[in-house]
């Protein structure tokens, strides 16, 4: 049937239709599975790198799942216009008799490797497992004020500490903290064919451009909480695991040897050194992460009858010495906060969290309606840096077009 509809929506689209569009509507079949190893194999049509590890029973994994290419989104890049697609599906059928896929692992949490996975749960079971640091934020999406996810909320099946070992089939795996790119991500070894295999996410990517192997770039990102040591620890494991290739989210697959974790380490050491030239860490140290408060839950919603919600808040101190805060929150008129004033004392360089009770006028409706935390740290008025937004009584119930994202 689905191949019936391609046949009748292009004979629509060759009549009317831009290139991209007839490229949309176009099947999986122009792509198929590159040969990584023996078992390992990526995903010719997937957009971010899908890779597949199969099973000696027959089974197989994803490491990501996001878009397919050609893409199904237009030029207006809000989520609710994207539609994630399946691609890998039909190869792995033809090529090892395989009709689903038994679990994903993610590297991060950016839409571009993840946005399938609630489709691959509603058709086929599929199994999530993914690392504890980003476990609820996948659960629960719109809690988070986090760039780049996806908003559809996916059920975790296993969540995963750091540096323990699992097992799937017959393929052993551990994840390492890893970010760089964004916190909310990390480092996946295992081994396959007699190979030590690590998949670094988005964190570095290794030129396509010219046929060197040790030229890459670091694909960090400030917005997403990155340390400026975070790409020479990262270089740090590689040197312990050793592994024999680096495979990632959007470049060429990497076969590792000692020029290569040097260059890495090199590299990394350098991006401290660079950073520390260029912030002003002798006086107050935010290290490269700009976020100096937040307040979670980000998008807060009441529903029904219920009026009062408890909310966090955590700032951080980048002084080298101890520092009285005062916290207060900053309301519409006729909303309450209990209490509207913390006054704590945060340790050098380090981070506190208080909760406050926000409470709002019965009957009230509202969408999306901002909020705010007022911090003074040590005398110096930092001003309203942290917000959050309040959704209450609203008629749409969806988080796709009105509710809490809007």
């Amino acid at each position: 049937s689905l191949d019936k509809l391609e046949r009748n929506l292009m004979l629509a689209l060759n009549y009317r239709a831009r290139p991209e569009e007839i490229d949309a509507v176009k099947t999986q079949e122009c792509s198929g599975l590159v040969k990584v190893t023996e078992r390992l194999y990526l995903d010719g049509a997937s957009g971010a790198q899908t890779f597949y590890l199969i099973s000696e029973s027959g089974k197989a994994m994803a490491i990501d799942y996001g878009y397919r290419i050609p893409p199904l989104c237009p030029d207006k890049h809000h989520f609710s216009t994207r539609r994630p697609l399946l691609h890998g599906t039909k190869p792995l059928r033809d090529m090892f008799g395989i009709e689903k896929i038994d679990v994903v692992i993610p590297s991060h949490i950016h839409d571009d490797h993840v946005c399938g996975v609630p489709l691959l749960q509603r058709l086929f079971g599929t199994e999530l497992w993914c690392a504890e640091r980003f476990t609820d934020l996948l659960e629960n999406p719109y809690k988070y004020n986090v760039q780049c996810i996806w908003p559809e909320p996916m059920k975790v099946h296993r969540s995963i500490p750091f540096g323990k070992e699992f097992q799937w089939e017959e393929y052993k795996f551990i994840l390492h903290p890893s970010g760089a790119h964004t916190f909310y991500s990390a480092m996946i070894e295992f081994k396959a064919d007699r190979k030590t295999i690590v998949h670094t996410g988005d964190q570095q990517g290794f030129s396509d451009e010219v046929n060197r192997s040790d030229r890459f770039f670091h694909n960090y990102v400030y917005q997403n909480r990155l340390r400026r040591e975070e790409m020479k620890d990262a270089a740090r494991l590689l040197s312990i695991i050793r592994p024999d290739l680096i495979i990632s989210g959007h470049w060429n697959t990497v076969r590792v040897n000692d020029k290569i974790l040097k260059t890495l380490h090199k590299a990394g050491t350098e991006q401290i050194e660079i950073h520390e030239l260029l912030l002003p860490i002798n006086e107050f140290d935010w290290n490269c992460d700009h976020i100096g408060a937040e307040i979670f839950p980000y998008h807060l919603e009441f529903p029904g009858q219920d009026q009062s919600q408890s909310i966090k808040v955590k700032i951080r101190n980048p002084f080298r010495e101890a520092k009285r805060a005062r916290i207060q929150m900053v309301l519409p008129e006729q909303w309450k906060a209990t209490p509207i004033i913390h006054k704590i004392r945060v340790e050098p360089l380090g981070e506190r969290a208080v909760e406050f009770v926000i409470t709002v006028p019965k009957e009230l409706q509202v969408r999306r309606q901002p909020i705010a935390v007022d911090v003074t740290l040590g005398g110096h008025p930092l001003g309203q840096i942290a917000e959050a937004l309040v959704t209450a009584n609203w008629p749409e119930e969806t988080r796709w077009g009105g509710g809490a994202w809007g």
